[in-house]
């Protein structure tokens, strides 16, 4: 008998919460089942979950390359200037991985991954070193870091900023290091943007991302899903983001936030006249809607399915 997966579950464990609640209050009754439809296709990564998976793919990545091996978590910069430029702290001559009083989105979380792992090498493990250290150390491979690709905008912009330093150009041409850009998960149209960088970087990802263009449905279901998001969407603030930043469509969700490449509908803030309530406003992720998010979610379902295997041999062996 055909049952609904634990991750579906734990989606749609959403609309029971008070943001949730609200949410769906709003869409038609003719609509209602397509909303719930939507908010049960989520699939929900927990902190616990991001940060196991971007830990196990640096060391990864630093077991198959040549060490030293340099890590950087990739944040919103100036293309047209060297990142080194940017964020070299004239006093120390240190990298400032973070600015200090901006608005810390996910690369502050993965800042604070890189720390932990460099520290338990740090002579081969870099944490965002200056331009003369990965001189000094002769750095082999540089990481960049990043959450999610999505129209990968930004994750091709950082890599822009190094490559507007004629130091670690040459560095590049001479075949001296390589660039590596590890994410937990990224749309397919994002690796190719990255991927296609004059630096060549390599491109790894943990996860492939579910869209809602991309799901398993019959056509007619997939219309109807598209359609409820851009009918609701022009309700929102972001009306013009009605299937997400770059018309991407994804169906992810961090607990440190919403992506803005998901449908407006899903995140949109309340703004003006527009008092469409989301479930993420602005992005962010409350306490009551956190308290949804699986620890493990993958794992948790292999679990069940590997005890309930044993189970059943414990009762066939008793008989």
């Amino acid at each position: 008998m055909g049952g609904v997966s634990s991750e579906k579950r734990i989606a749609r464990a959403l609309l029971y919460t008070e943001l949730g609640k609200s949410w769906l209050v709003q869409f038609g009754s003719s609509d209602k089942d397509i909303a719930e439809k939507i908010d049960a296709s989520l699939t929900l990564v927990s902190h616990s979950e991001f940060e196991r998976a971007i830990q196990s793919s640096l060391e990864k990545t630093a077991s198959e390359n040549d060490l030293p091996i340099a890590f950087y978590a990739v944040r919103e910069v100036d293309k047209q200037n060297s990142y080194f430029e940017q964020y070299t702290n004239t006093t120390t001559g240190n990298i400032d991985a973070l600015v200090h009083g901006s608005d810390h989105g996910s690369e502050a979380r993965i800042a604070a991954i890189i720390r932990n792992y460099s520290k338990t090498d740090s002579n081969k493990l870099l944490n965002h070193p200056s331009l003369q250290e990965l001189r000094n150390k002769k750095c082999r491979a540089i990481v960049f870091v990043d959450d999610f690709i999505g129209s990968g905008k930004r994750t091709y912009e950082f890599i822009e900023s190094f490559w507007n330093d004629p130091t670690f150009v040459s560095w590049l041409s001479l075949k001296y290091l390589k660039i590596i850009v590890v994410s937990f998960s990224a749309t397919e149209r994002g690796m190719k943007h990255v991927s296609k960088h004059k630096a060549k970087p390599e491109v790894i990802v943990e996860r492939s991302c579910p869209t809602f263009r991309n799901m398993p449905w019959g056509q007619a279901l997939r219309n109807s899903v598209l359609n409820v998001c851009k009918r609701y969407g022009r309700r929102t603030s972001r009306s013009h983001f009605w299937d997400g930043y770059g018309h991407e469509s994804v169906a992810l969700v961090f607990e440190h936030g919403c992506p803005n490449n998901a449908p407006a509908i899903l995140w949109a803030p309340i703004k003006g006249k527009k008092r469409w309530e989301p479930l993420f406003q602005n992005r962010a992720i409350l306490a009551g809607e956190q308290s949804v998010f699986p620890l493990r979610s993958h794992v948790v379902t292999h679990l069940l399915r590997f005890l309930m295997s044993d189970r059943r041999s414990w009762q066939r062996a008793a008989s």
